[in-house]
């Protein structure tokens, strides 16, 4: 059995058998004794991920936190996700947080903590916040805030603007998540933000009609005017032809890496939230990562979207 501990190791000693580097980066390895808390699967991914690639959206949940939107979801903790983290090969990661705590930010805050200089953090605030907080909040590792616009939300349309505005100073940016028939709406809002936007699970564009979809094509706008972001994640949120491959995903995700190559950044979405909230299987992580190899199609542009993009839109 190849634990995390020793994969690194082991890479090293195929090396010195020459000629069996290239073969030993991009073999898969199995974990079989080992499980992987709210993942499937125990293989290790199968791309060359590259030194210091980050997971852009993945949460924690905590339990010694009091939610206020109780799905009864259950504690996924920063041990938990370490694990995953060490199985896909992952450094840095940028902890969301979770519409659950509503603007409470304490358990993403303990999570940024306990990760290190190596994680960035997305916070939840609403109209009422001062700038001296938001200044706190920056020097813990909070690098945006999010709008997850969703029914039960604790902020709304009306403070994005307002917020945007306050944020600006700091350099940071607003991550968006709605449904896209509310997204089309605000176009002219976020055309005039003073900050930058990025679109949570490829803006959520209905599958399989995305080209033709007035959502694509505003943030296919927004992007050639260096205003917006994309993170290609959580491909099960819309898919109609399902995992292990996602196929109704590819030319979607090909085309926002495409469009916006210096602009597309890459998440887990773990530990799966609307999955859980569903009953859904878990998905394999390690084959989601892979999806990747399939969308950016080289290891540079994936270098780009794991290391170069992640360190220009969260200050690493």
């Amino acid at each position: 059995m190849l634990r995390p501990s020793n994969r690194r190791q082991f890479i090293r000693n195929l090396g010195r058998l020459g000629g069996l580097g290239f073969a030993a980066i991009h073999m898969s390895y199995s974990f079989a004794d080992e499980t992987y808390p709210f993942s499937s699967g125990t293989q290790s991914p199968r791309l060359r991920v590259p030194p210091l690639a980050c997971d852009c959206h993945h949460h924690i949940y905590d339990r010694e936190f009091p939610y206020y939107d109780d799905r009864n979801l259950p504690s996924a903790s920063v041990e938990d996700y370490r694990r995953i983290q060490a199985r896909l090969g992952l450094t840095r990661s940028v902890v969301i947080q979770p519409s659950s705590y509503a603007t409470d930010n304490r358990c993403m805050l303990a999570a940024l903590t306990k990760l290190g200089r190596q994680s960035r953090g997305v916070a939840v605030v609403d109209d009422k916040v001062e700038v001296s907080e938001l200044r706190r909040l920056h020097e813990l590792g909070v690098r945006a805030i999010r709008f997850n616009l969703g029914t039960g939300s604790a902020t709304t349309v009306e403070m994005i603007e307002p917020l945007a505005t306050r944020i600006a100073d700091l350099g940071w940016h607003i991550e968006v998540h709605t449904r896209p028939d509310e997204l089309i709406q605000l176009e002219a809002l976020l055309s005039r933000l003073p900050v930058q936007i990025a679109f949570d699970h490829f803006g959520r564009i209905p599958l399989p009609d995305w080209n033709d979809h007035p959502v694509f094509k505003m943030i296919a706008r927004l992007v050639d005017r260096d205003r917006a972001w994309v993170k290609v994640s959580g491909a099960y949120q819309d898919s109609v032809l399902g995992g292990p491959d996602y196929d109704d995903v590819k030319s979607l995700a090909r085309e926002m890496i495409a469009l916006a190559p210096e602009r597309v950044v890459w998440g887990t979405d773990w530990p799966h939230p609307s999955l859980q909230s569903k009953k859904k299987p878990m998905p394999d992580d390690a084959s989601m990562f892979d999806l990747l190899q399939v969308w950016a199609q080289s290891d540079a542009m994936i270098e780009k979207i794991l290391v170069d993009n992640p360190a220009k839109l969260y200050g690493f």
